[in-house]
């Protein structure tokens, strides 16, 4: 893994960052010389692959200029949101919680956190990328529960055995700073049963348990969190998520 390398220049103090996760700007220019508040411009140069969430941030830098280039190769990628619980049907016992949670939120790409600033800017060169983390998908709801109607001596019960219906599935992440697909809901049982099958009328009584709904997908990462701060974005490259 590349680390990131930190320099001084007559243009500015110049950071070098390759490959590495949840990159502090302020942390990284101070460790190695640079006077917050002094009023030096910072450049960081970007050509590694960076993660996290938020995979890089600037850091309290006071009254300076600030310019991120993202060069071709390089890549700020927030992380992807967790995927949402799961909900499982029992055949036995009380109903459990039915419904799946919600997908994570997508982490940020870049958030910007400077403070008395002068000029901030972010260059997305041709063959970089900044994109928000992928939303989380939401999880699935749990099956429905009831009895299965029996027959005998030509009259209909609902004696039967208790049967879970299928459990939703966990929705899908989203593309990098789009939100997380919703899981899908659980079903009823269907079929046959150990008796003549099913019928809506035996959704009633101990044994029945409503299907449960799936979690809502996680929203997106923004590619650049501005916290209200003014800072102007070139993209020749390639560029996901909101960048307000």
């Amino acid at each position: 893994m590349l680390l990131p390398v930190v320099q001084g220049s007559v243009g500015g103090f110049v950071v070098a960052v390759g490959t590495t996760t949840n990159f502090n700007i302020l942390t990284a220019a101070t460790a190695a010389g640079f006077t917050n508040g002094s009023g030096q411009s910072l450049i960081v140069n970007v050509s590694g692959v960076v993660t996290g969430a938020p995979a890089m941030r600037t850091g309290a830098i006071d009254g300076s200029n600030v310019t991120i280039n993202i060069l071709s190769g390089g890549r700020i990628d927030g992380d992807t949101g967790t995927t949402g619980t799961s909900r499982t049907c029992s055949v036995s016992g009380l109903c459990a919680t039915a419904d799946g949670t919600a997908g994570g939120v997508g982490g940020d790409a870049l958030f910007w956190e400077t403070v008395n600033s002068k000029k901030n800017t972010v260059n997305v060169r041709s063959g970089g990328f900044l994109r928000g983390g992928r939303g989380g998908g939401g999880g699935g709801g749990a099956g429905g529960r009831q009895a299965a109607t029996f027959t005998d001596a030509g009259v209909t019960t609902c004696d039967g055995n208790a049967y879970c219906g299928a459990n939703g599935a966990a929705g899908a992440a989203g593309a990098f700073g789009a939100a997380g697909a919703a899981g899908a809901a659980g079903s009823y049982p269907t079929g046959s049963g150990d008796g003549d099958g099913f019928s809506d009328s035996c959704r009633t009584g101990n044994f029945h348990c409503a299907p449960g709904n799936g979690g809502a997908g996680g929203a997106g990462g923004f590619a650049l969190r501005k916290n209200s701060r003014t800072v102007a974005v070139n993209n020749s490259g390639t560029l996901a998520g909101s960048t307000s």
